[in-house]
């Protein structure tokens, strides 16, 4: 029996995959799926998620939540029933614009709003260090009400990642670099699906990436994705190359352009809707936010900017309760 769910909205980097293959199938990797999400990999280690879950990104598909729970409750439902088991996506353009998983799996595009994120404002006043500061403590008590915790194994890591990048600034600023051996030795380190330290990188490298491009029309780091897939899982390895090219969730596209434009509120803001995501990537998501906009601070040479050193010191004991 043909089951049909309804698209909410749709990432432009999703839709740019369908209008690419139209009357085509191809070859999906299912890399893992959960009760309300399935995530796929399509050719040249691109990211395709589908999902009832409401954090808008470049490569995801929400799909309407009322229609999933009537009809199907679980994607791992549907899994156990072999509805995906050949792994493939028919695209297919129609009149009514539906995408076809497999065979008895359909989702309705007709009505699917799209997401695009804005144009970076970077004409403003940008926050200074004091503010990155104030915000750190902010996500630290966010992550206390929530009963979260930072793993000092997973902090020093980031940390002595943070000052391998620092050291790179004369590179990036003149040419693109390769992410540092001592920045990829540690993926794949922490715990959750998505293991700790690859939601900081992600985060961390996502917004240079994003905003230096933006400043400078290049990006600062390029990453390999076989250097991902060798030390994570796929899923996680493939969020860490969809990052490092600019795709970022709202959230933290929302966290860098209010640091733009002096938006302190703002920046809370973003964290706050952050901390709501898995159980402790999203707090590792926001320390990687605030120490990639301290360091687009510094590669600006903001007046208002403490030294490298002393700030990233002061962010990492912040979250590890030594302040």
């Amino acid at each position: 029996m043909m089951i049909e769910l309804s698209a909410e909205l749709i990432g432009d980097a999703a839709l740019k995959v369908f209008s690419s293959y139209r009357f085509e199938r191809v070859k999906a990797s299912l890399v893992s799926y959960f009760n309300n999400s399935i995530n796929l990999e399509i050719p040249y280690y691109r990211l395709l998620t589908f999902t009832t879950k409401t954090v808008p990104s470049p490569f995801t598909i929400i799909i309407s939540k009322e229609a999933f729970l009537l009809k199907i409750s679980s994607f791992s439902r549907l899994i156990h029933k072999e509805i995906l088991k050949h792994y493939l996506i028919n695209l297919r353009s129609s009149g009514k614009d539906k995408l076809t998983l497999a065979e008895e799996l359909t989702i309705n595009l007709k009505r699917a709003r799209i997401y695009q994120e804005q144009s970076l404002n970077t004409n403003g006043t940008f926050l200074n260090s004091k503010d990155l500061l104030n915000s750190t403590h902010f996500l630290n008590k966010l992550a206390y009400l929530e009963d979260k915790e930072f793993s000092n194994e997973v902090i020093n890591a980031a940390y002595r990642a943070s000052r391998e990048v620092w050291r790179k600034q004369e590179c990036i600023l003149k040419d693109l670099c390769a992410l540092p051996y001592k920045v990829k030795h540690y993926i794949g380190l922490g715990e959750g699906f998505t293991p700790s330290y690859d939601d900081f990188l992600g985060s961390f490298i996502g917004v240079i990436n994003k905003a230096l491009n933006k400043l400078y029309g290049k990006p600062a780091f390029i990453m390999n994705p076989l250097d991902t897939i060798r030390r994570t899982n796929r899923t996680s390895a493939l969020l860490l190359f969809s990052a490092a090219r600019g795709m970022l969730i709202k959230p933290l596209f929302r966290g860098l352009n209010s640091f733009f434009t002096g938006n302190a509120e703002g920046l809370k803001n973003a964290l706050l809707d952050l901390t709501s995501i898995g159980h402790t990537s999203g707090i590792y998501m926001g320390l990687g936010l605030i120490v990639g906009l301290e360091y687009i601070l510094n590669s600006e040479g903001g007046e208002n900017s403490l030294s490298c050193s002393g700030i990233l010191k002061k962010i990492f004991r912040t979250v590890q309760g030594k302040t």
